[in-house]
């Protein structure tokens, strides 16, 4: 069992998701703002 203490809960969610357009097409059908940023650290 683990526990996370803190005031603020939104720093503690994290979202995946298997494509950058599916994270995009989430968060307007959930009427969010976003900022897209390619992490190019992460491709080979």
């Amino acid at each position: 069992m683990g526990y996370t203490g803190g005031s603020d809960t939104l720093t503690q969610v994290e979202l995946h998701f298997p494509t950058r357009d599916a994270a995009i097409a989430y968060a307007k059908r959930q009427k969010l703002n976003c900022t897209v940023v390619d992490d190019r650290s992460r491709r080979p």
